[in-house]
């Protein structure tokens, strides 16, 4: 009898185990859907405007989002709906190429983000490895017949550029932070020519 009860103790551990908790909350993006959407992180994006925190939305439009695993706290590392830094500022859509229907592509999308978050839920946040870029990449890696280059492996400095030259600005979203965006290359022509180019009353002593 001890031993049947030590089994089916050790089973009910193991089912709690698997069942991890998604945290849902209501920032669904319906306006975004299959799409790399991109949101400021204080302090850091201030400083670095092409650095920030990177999420992914289904076909659907529902938002995903990597924030960490924390081991026995029978909570996923994927996030639903949540946005840890807010709602986005930034996306980055993806459609199918000619060959693929919209069908097709939207089902393909979806398989592949939902790998990316099983494949994520238990795994721990390490800052700038195994991050929200990470997470991000390994779903866009999966993805076949979208209208960029096949040939293109996705990672943290890729995804980085592509959010940088190609994704747009949500309408109404972000404001202060998009001119500052535009204004920072400026801001550092400034300091680096007051760097080597001190004040006027300077170099004349």
């Amino acid at each position: 009898f001890s031993i049947l009860s030590c089994l089916q103790s050790m089973a009910r551990d193991a089912q709690r185990q698997d069942d991890l908790v998604v945290i849902t909350g209501k920032n669904t993006q319906e306006d975004l859907p299959c799409a790399v959407v991109w949101t400021p992180i204080p302090m850091f994006t201030h400083l670095f405007p092409i650095v920030g925190h990177t999420m992914i939305t289904d076909s659907k439009g529902t938002l995903y989002d990597f924030a960490g695993y924390i081991p026995r706290a029978g909570r996923s590392g994927v996030c639903k709906n949540v946005g840890i830094f807010g709602k986005p500022v930034k996306a980055l859509q993806f459609k199918p190429n000619a060959k693929a229907s919209q069908e097709d592509f939207d089902m393909n999308w979806d398989e592949a983000v939902q790998t990316a978050n099983k494949r994520f839920e238990r795994q721990v946040h390490m800052g700038f490895v195994n991050n929200c870029h990470s997470h991000v990449c390994t779903a866009l890696n999966a993805v076949r017949d979208h209208e960029l280059p096949r040939w293109i492996i996705w990672n943290s400095v890729v995804l980085v550029i592509a959010m940088t030259l190609l994704g747009r600005f949500v309408p109404g979203r972000g404001t202060c932070f998009r001119v500052w965006f535009f204004a920072w290359p400026l801001f550092v022509l400034w300091c680096v020519s007051r760097w080597f180019y001190p004040a006027s009353g300077m170099l004349s002593t």
